[in-house]
């Protein structure tokens, strides 16, 4: 980290941010630092896989942005259909739209626990960081060879972005979804595409 990278003092009652979404630790990707957003310390080591594959798309079903559906996860109105996900979809909704499942192994010698981290990187049109931390969890206490199922739940909210004077917008195009110990600890990637309809 160097000096370009904070905002300087200054005297002035006013100060410009110029660096928009791009701000603490999500301005730093791609920058060396001793301690990554997310890191911790841990006296085991966990092996992540997938407890069942993320969706190849997720469709909406012909909502307008920010009509509200009421279904959650793949209920009355969502289900899963040839690899997608029909979840209802809006516009800034916090209903569930996919659930993210992931397997924890302790494959260290002692006992421990685990705090898994899901970031999304946002189609590059949406311009957003590289990476954008949307769901974690920790796992109870964990013994050696034992697993722990953890679902992240991910919200049309998740995969909006926020633009003054319109509100919350939906993202659509290619989303990568990334698990990992930190943002720079990535243990699991995959891509899920947001279609229009």
């Amino acid at each position: 980290m160097s000096e370009s990278d904070v905002t300087p003092p200054t005297a002035s009652p006013r100060v410009v941010y110029t660096e928009g979404v791009h701000h603490a630790w999500r301005g730093l990707q791609g920058k060396p630092v001793r301690f990554p957003f997310g890191h911790g310390l841990s006296y085991t080591t966990f092996k992540y896989s997938w407890g069942e594959p993320p969706p190849a798309v997720l469709r909406p079903l012909g909502l307008r942005g920010g009509e509200a559906t009421g279904a959650r996860g793949t209920g009355a109105r969502g289900g899963r259909e040839g690899g997608a996900v029909h979840a209802g979809l809006a516009t800034g909704s916090t209903d569930v739209v996919a659930n993210m499942s992931i397997r924890l192994t302790n494959v260290g010698a002692v006992a421990g626990a685990e705090v898994v981290q899901l970031y999304l990187r946002f189609p590059r049109a949406a311009r957003q960081p590289s990476l954008v931390l949307r769901s974690f969890a920790r796992t109870q206490p964990l013994e050696p060879q034992q697993s722990e199922l953890v679902s992240l739940a991910l919200t049309g909210r998740d995969l909006s972005t926020w633009a003054a004077g319109a509100g919350w917008e939906m993202a659509h195009g290619e989303f990568g979804v990334v698990v990992g110990a930190s943002s720079r600890d990535v243990r699991l990637v995959a891509n899920v595409a947001v279609s229009r309809g």
